[in-house]
C-alpha cells in the first residue's frame, strides 16, 4: 500500500514539474501580459461606454420635461403644445358638459407642472360635444322624491320644484310637468315639475260632465276646482263620473271619469235576436 502511494505521488509530481516547465515561459512572456491588460482594459472601456453614454441615452437619464398647462384649451392647441414638450398627447373623452365649450380639454394626466422624461404619454380629458337626448317619462302622480329618482335614472339631474297653484288630493305628488311625457330632451334641459299643496280648505259643487269629451271634461272640472287623475286614459264621451253631478265636496278633491259605451247597450235577448234573424231571412 505505501510503495503504492508513493508511485502516485512520484507521478503527480513529475507532471506538476512537467507543466510548471511549459507555464513558466508563457507567464514570463510580456506579450501574455500585454494581451491580459488589453482585455482588461477592453472591459472597463466596455462598461463605461454602457454607463455612462449607452444607457443614459437610452433611459435619457437626466432629461426632464416639465408638463405644461393645457386646460380650458380646445384639443387641438393642448395637443399641438404638448408635442412642441416632445410628449405624447393621447385624447380621452368625456360625457358633454353644457358649461363649457365643445372639444374643450377639461382634465389632464400628469397634471400641469409635473416633471417627466421626453416621449411621455399625457392624457388629455375632453369635453366630447355629444349630446345625449332621452324620452320624457311620465311622472304625474308620483310623489316628489320618486320623480326626482325616476328622471336621475336618465340622467336628468336639473331639476326644478314649484309647488302648483290648484289643490288636489295628494300633498308633495307631482301634478305637472314639463316637458310633457314622451317628448325628446337633452340630458342636461331643466325639468319642471309642479308638486300638489292638498287640498283646499273651502268646499265646490261638482260640475256634470257626462256627455262631454274627456278633454273638455278635465277641463270643466279643473275650472270647477276638483282634480281628475291625468294619467287615466279615458276615450270617447263621459258616461260617468265619481263623486255624481252636484255634490259638494272639498277643494281638490279627486273627481274620476268613466267612458263606458256597453253601459249605454242594452243586454241582447236571444229569443228576440233570433226572431229579428227570421224576419230578415223571410
Amino acid at each position: 500500500m505505501a510503495s503504492q502511494t508513493g508511485s502516485f505521488w512520484s507521478r503527480f509530481t513529475s507532471r506538476a514539474a512537467g507543466a510548471g516547465r511549459w507555464l513558466r515561459p508563457v507567464l514570463t512572456h510580456r506579450t501574455f501580459w500585454l494581451g491580459m491588460l488589453t482585455l482588461v482594459g477592453a472591459f472597463l472601456g466596455l462598461f463605461l461606454l454602457m454607463n455612462y453614454v449607452v444607457m443614459p441615452i437610452y433611459t435619457r437619464q437626466g432629461a426632464a420635461v416639465t408638463v405644461p398647462e393645457v386646460r380650458q384649451l380646445s384639443f387641438d392647441q393642448a395637443y399641438n403644445m404638448i408635442e412642441d414638450r416632445d410628449l405624447r398627447p393621447e385624447r380621452r373623452d368625456q360625457p358633454f358638459n353644457p358649461s363649457l365649450p365643445r372639444d374643450v380639454v377639461i382634465d389632464q394626466n400628469p397634471p400641469p407642472s409635473a416633471s417627466v422624461k421626453p416621449g411621455r404619454r399625457i392624457y388629455l380629458y375632453v369635453n366630447s360635444g355629444v349630446q345625449r337626448v332621452v324620452t320624457m317619462p311620465d311622472v304625474l302622480t308620483l310623489s316628489q322624491s320618486l320623480a326626482r329618482s325616476t328622471l336621475a335614472d336618465l340622467g336628468l339631474s336639473e331639476v326644478r320644484v314649484e309647488e302648483d297653484d290648484a289643490p288636489s288630493p295628494y300633498e308633495g305628488t307631482v301634478t305637472r310637468q314639463d316637458p310633457e311625457p314622451g317628448e325628446t330632451v337633452r340630458i342636461e334641459d331643466v325639468v319642471t315639475l309642479w308638486v300638489s299643496p292638498g287640498l283646499g280648505s273651502g268646499e265646490v259643487t261638482v260640475p256634470d260632465v257626462r256627455g262631454l269629451a274627456p278633454v273638455d271634461a278635465r277641463r270643466e272640472l279643473a275650472e270647477a276646482g276638483v282634480w281628475v287623475d291625468p294619467t287615466r286614459s279615458v276615450g270617447g264621451t263621459v258616461t260617468r263620473q265619481e263623486p255624481e253631478a252636484g255634490d259638494e265636496v272639498r277643494r281638490g278633491t279627486e273627481v274620476r271619469i268613466y267612458s263606458d259605451p256597453l253601459d249605454e247597450i242594452a243586454p241582447i235577448d236571444p229569443e228576440e235576436a233570433e226572431a229579428a234573424e227570421s224576419e230578415e231571412e223571410g
